[in-house]
């Protein structure tokens, strides 16, 4: 589920049944699985079979809502129209795994969109987190504004919480969060119960040795992000965008990364639905133009505006080993250089262990920070 100032999306793997033409959606029923359909109409798990969706639009037409818009690829998706239900300080897209009693936590996505952080949805519900992944300026449906700094973004992560009226939360970050991630736990000490790296950026992409670790294609962003203004630096990152929009088969779009990608995230990009929501989330990325998500890059690669050394929440580190989007050596810096920090190094698994392995890694978090 993803959740936006003018729109609710929920989207499920796997498109209509065999059998269903999208122009007879609606007007026939097909059952994808006719024996478990039975058995649930049998003991009134099901009300009535093949009613649901004009249900849905008569409720949405009886409530003067606009009705629903179905769209089919290897996803099933539904969008609601809705108006704000949040007086923050920008316009933020955010997605929320709907779990309200559970302990809420705030993800802060790599470089892409917030859209991956559903590969941990039902892991965060069965683990009872309460997700809550808002978007990074200009990334998705989120308002883009130049200039924006990562400690800026803390105190709006902070403002989005009290909206949500939610004192209290932990924050988890993947990739690209880096620089977010580290700016809130800075920021609001008192208020993060944990701090969960999951092979992070850190302010290492002008150290020549460092960079040495990454992979070609990342190499040359980094030091292309770090040298150029944005107005030069988005030319060539606008190539990224443009081959996202152009490539319509996920098999090509993970070819762009194949010279990064561990045996590991080999594994994980020859999954068709892996590979699928990857390629839509990059897309998700680049929504409003190369201006946002070029910005949004040089918030990693040039300096961060604070120092690592001031933040006090321990942190709790998970790094793949064989991970060369994000080298281990990144990890061993943030170890170095702030107050209080443990790695958890997990063999053999590159970059995309921590989402394609989510029940794994959240039932970590929960025993590490929520059995105490």
């Amino acid at each position: 589920m993803e959740i936006f100032d003018d729109r609710i999306e929920i989207s499920n793997p796997g498109g209509l049944p065999k059998g269903l033409r999208p122009e007879d959606f609606g007007t026939r029923s097909v059952l994808r699985n006719p024996q478990i359909a039975s058995l649930l109409n049998r003991i009134e798990l099901i009300e009535k079979m093949g009613t649901g969706i004009n249900k849905i639009r008569r409720a949405l037409e009886k409530a003067s809502l606009k009705p629903p818009k179905f769209s089919f690829t290897t996803f099933f998706t539904v969008v609601f129209k809705q108006t704000s239900c949040l007086d923050s300080a920008t316009t933020t897209g955010i997605r929320r795994c709907q779990f309200p009693s559970g302990n809420p936590v705030i993800f802060f996505h790599g470089t892409g969109s917030p859209l991956h952080v559903s590969l941990i949805d039902k892991p965060a519900i069965e683990n009872g987190f309460r997700i809550i992944a808002p978007a990074r300026p200009g990334v998705s449906q989120s308002e883009f504004r130049h200039n924006w700094t990562v400690l800026e973004y803390a105190k709006e992560i902070l403002e989005l919480a009290d909206n949500l009226g939610i004192r209290n939360f932990g924050i988890i970050g993947i990739s690209g969060a880096g620089p977010t991630l580290m700016a809130t736990a800075c920021t609001a000490p008192e208020r993060i119960g944990c701090v969960v790296y999951l092979a992070c950026a850190m302010p290492l992409y002008s150290d020549p040795e460092m960079i040495s670790h990454l992979g070609a294609m990342d190499r040359i962003f980094a030091e292309m992000g770090t040298k150029l203004p944005l107005s030069i630096f988005k030319i060539p990152f606008s190539l990224l965008g443009f081959m996202e929009t152009v490539i319509k088969s996920p098999e090509s779009f993970a070819k762009m990364f194949d010279a990064s990608l561990s045996k590991a995230d080999k594994e994980a990009f020859a999954i068709p639905e892996f590979r699928y929501l990857i390629m839509k989330d990059f897309q998700e990325l680049f929504k409003q133009g190369s201006t946002p998500p070029a910005y949004d890059a040089q918030t990693v690669y040039k300096p961060w505006g604070f120092n690592l050394a001031d933040i006090k929440t321990h942190i709790e580190v998970f790094h793949g080993k064989s991970d060369s989007f994000v080298p281990l050596e990144f990890s061993e810096y943030l170890k170095n250089t702030a107050k209080d920090v443990r790695i958890n190094i997990i063999e053999e698994q590159g970059h995309f262990y921590h989402l394609v392995y989510g029940y794994n890694t959240l039932k970590n978090v929960k025993e590490l920070f929520y059995y105490r």
